[in-house]
């Protein structure tokens, strides 16, 4: 293996491999094996630096197989962030390689590392194809074998005492049955007996043993004729664990389960969360798959939605009291989001797991998605395919014709809408329409009609409407302005104003205030507005600068800093001015975590590695880019991100 490394220096390195995937290997040496062990020479990140194996460890990977490496060293290696963990990132002919995770601070995935994903080896793996029968057998195995075999059989055994004692010995005790009994038996006596006692004494108990417990209720098994009401202790909670492994997360997961040739009763769902907090969790359910759904609330039911306090990811979170009926072949899904905090539900990337049982009778899990927001239409991106649930669905099977929900569904439905709908219609109509109508219409009518309608409608409006601009222009002027200015004054000035503006103003004062504030045709005004995001108006909501400050007197090694989100944003990387006045190469790394950074100064199991890089900074009045995040870092709206920034 060939990799660039970060810095230049000597340091040891080790590369331990095992069979299979790494993800339960992750937290010590256990299952694996060192294959490469040595302080060499790394030489930075134009040059390649090699990690040749010997001979006699050169690592054999038999066709269809799966291998794990894991490099390690307390230098720097060079890697990527590319597509997600477990994810096919180049193959050949013969080898297919896949995004892995890397691990800081320690040595092992142990409390205290750093561990973050997805990550590609910046580097080379170098193979011979050979085949299959070659690696181990032919050599070590038939050299061995044949010589102690050859000498003692062929001189001791086989020559001289095989042919003497069959003549003389054997006939007694050996030849008898062996070669003239043998025959005889064999071709008349073992036809009959063998054909008749054979087929009817192992068919026979075969079939009788087999149908017999496996109709017994209390075999463990919720067979064909059974369900919860017949058989409770083989068929009421029945648990499904799709993933016993977490190692990704999201605020939310989507997934769809299939009822197999019974009908189920889903009655709670655990999961692991990222760590331990007060949290309010959601559950939403919907019949059939989720594809076409994930970014739209139309069509899905809540049906769980309370406050809880996490375990964190080595206790499971029970979400129960409900029940969601799946009948025989149907498919249901279900979406469980953790509302208002930076705590993730936890799952496994479907590549990294080696052996999942999607199924075990009567219920599948058909695969998931982690979902980054809740339902914002356009949100694609923020969706990550491939996922599954780290957790358990508990389940019982019934039988939909003894559950109890279509019966009191039906009637009360058909009952009181067709009673209330035909009476209600009638009597409230007639009445309430003649009595009240005539009442109020009359009443406020005549008071305010008479007042303003005596003086200003009688004259303007039976001549003016055609001719008020010329004649009341000269002649009432002084009529209405005499008399009316003492009463009317703010009469008559909404007089003539009250025509236009109790039409034209309010009619086009709404639509153009609504227009402008909600509507699209601001987009590409460089202001994202509530109604915007990237994907509606990229140009006005994407690569968005924040200046925290525009001068800056000292400085240090590096700085804490926190952000507040008034809307979700993702953060995609920062600018930074440094100290000196000179451009030089630096090491640069930026940690990340949720909330407030007060108390976790100096707790580094707190704090995410987000961006790793050796990078040409510019001079102290020039700000010096990152140019993106390795890790880019999602903000829901209202909640606090904390961000470091260091220089070593």
């Amino acid at each position: 293996i060939s990799s660039f490394t970060q810095t230049t220096d000597n340091a040891l390195t080790q590369i331990y491999t095992r069979p299979g995937g790494y993800i339960l290997y992750a937290d010590s040496e256990n299952g694996w094996d060192l294959v490469f062990d040595d302080t060499i020479q790394h030489n930075g990140n134009s040059v390649l630096t090699e990690m040749p194996f010997a001979n006699n460890q050169r690592v054999v990977i038999p066709s269809g197989a799966v291998q794990s490496f894991y490099i390690y060293t307390p230098s720097r290696l060079r890697y990527r962030e590319e597509g997600t963990e477990g994810q096919e990132i180049q193959s050949n002919e013969s080898l297919i390689f896949n995004a892995g995770r890397a691990i800081a601070v320690t040595k092992w995935d142990v409390p205290g590392s750093n561990v973050v994903s997805p990550r590609v080896l910046s580097g080379i793996l170098t193979y011979d194809a050979i085949e299959s029968a070659n690696p181990a057998t032919p050599a070590p195995t038939r050299n061995p074998t044949q010589p102690p075999t050859t000498g003692p059989t062929n001189q001791p055994l086989t020559p001289s005492p095989t042919s003497p004692p069959t003549n003389a010995p054997t006939n007694a005790p050996t030849s008898a049955p062996t070669s003239a009994p043998t025959n005889v038996p064999t071709s008349a006596p073992t036809n009959a007996p063998t054909n008749a006692p054979t087929n009817a004494p192992t068919a026979q108990p075969t079939l009788n043993p087999t149908s017999s417990p496996t109709l017994g209720c209390g075999n463990g098994f919720c067979e064909a004729d059974e369900s919860g009401d017949t058989c409770p202790e083989d068929c009421l909670d029945l648990i499904l664990i799709p993933s016993e492994v977490g190692g990704n997360g999201a605020y939310g997961t989507m997934f769809s389960v299939t009822a197999l040739e019974r009908d189920v009763e889903i009655t709670s769902i655990n999961f692991h969360a990222s760590q331990s907090a007060g949290v309010q969790v959601q559950v939403y359910t919907r019949r059939g798959s989720f594809e076409g759904f994930e970014l739209t609330e139309d069509g899905w039911d809540l049906i769980f939605d309370s406050p809880i306090t996490t375990n964190g990811r080595s206790d499971p979170n029970v979400l129960d009291g409900f029940n969601v009926v799946v009948p025989s072949g149907e498919t249901q899904s279900f979406f469980l989001y953790i509302e208002g905090e930076s705590i993730r539900v936890m799952y496994e990337p479907l590549a990294n797991i080696e052996q999942t049982p999607f199924s075990n009778g009567p219920l599948r899990f058909d695969q998931g998605i982690g979902k980054m927001s809740k339902f914002i239409a356009g949100d694609e991106s923020l969706l990550y395919s491939g996922r599954i649930l780290h957790g358990q669905i508990t389940y019982n099977v019934v039988n939909i014709a003894n559950v109890p929900t279509p019966s009191p569904t039906n009637a009360p439905t058909n009952t009181p809408t067709n009673a209330p709908t035909n009476a209600p219609t009638n009597a409230p109509f007639n009445a309430p329409t003649n009595a009240p109508t005539n009442a109020p219409t009359n009443a406020p009518t005549n008071a305010p009609t008479n007042v303003p309608t005596n003086a200003p409608i009688n004259v303007p409006t039976n001549g003016p409407t055609n001719a008020p601009t010329n004649v009341p222009t000269n002649a009432p002027t002084n009529v209405p302005t005499n008399a009316p200015t003492n009463a009317p004054t703010n009469i008559p000035t909404n007089a003539p104003t009250l025509a236009p503006m109790t039409g034209p103003t309010p009619s086009p004062t709404s639509p153009p205030t609504a227009k402008p504030t909600f509507g699209t045709a601001v987009c590409g005004n460089d202001i994202c507005e509530p109604t915007e995001d990237s994907i509606s108006c990229p140009g006005d909501c994407t690569d968005i600068k924040l200046a925290a400050s525009p001068d800056g007197g000292s400085g240090a090694e590096g700085i804490m800093f926190e952000v507040n989100a008034v809307r979700d944003v993702i953060i995609t990387s920062l600018d930074f001015h440094c100290a000196t006045g000179v451009s030089s190469n630096v090491d640069v790394e930026v940690y990340s975590k949720p909330g407030s950074f007060d108390g976790f100064e100096g707790d580094v199991t707190a704090w995410q590695l987000i961006h790793q890089d050796t990078i040409l900074t510019n001079r102290r009045n020039t700000p010096t880019p990152l140019n993106g995040f390795d890790t880019s870092i999602f903000v829901r709206g209202g909640t606090t991100q904390s961000f470091y920034l260091y220089t070593p």
